[in-house]
């Protein structure tokens, strides 16, 4: 049995659903650290479509956005890796704490 191209996306999409479900039943730091990476994950596809473009386009704008995009991963990478490892101030939040590192 072949699947269509978007019976296949909607399986995934649902699979993909129930995964951040059941992680964020399991802890709420297993599903920030997934929601963090699929952050990341995306601002470099941004950065890597912006730099491949950067012959066919004769504006630099997006190759700009792209460079400038660049730099959220790197925040959040910081942020994601100074969580919740015993680094947290006594009476902050989480994400207040890892923004500062």
């Amino acid at each position: 049995m072949k699947l269509d191209r978007k019976t296949a996306y909607a399986i995934f999409a649902v699979v993909v659903a129930l995964v951040l479900y059941t992680s964020s039943l399991y802890g709420y730091l297993l599903f920030h650290s997934i929601a963090e990476l699929f952050s990341i994950f995306i601002a470099v596809g941004i950065f890597v479509v912006a730099w491949n473009t950067k012959n066919f386009s004769p504006n630099t704008y997006l190759l700009f956005l792209g460079i400038a995009y660049l730099h959220r991963p790197s925040c959040s990478s910081i942020k994601f890796n100074a969580e919740d490892y015993g680094r947290k101030p006594v009476g902050e939040s989480v994400p207040a704490a890892g923004w500062k590192y």
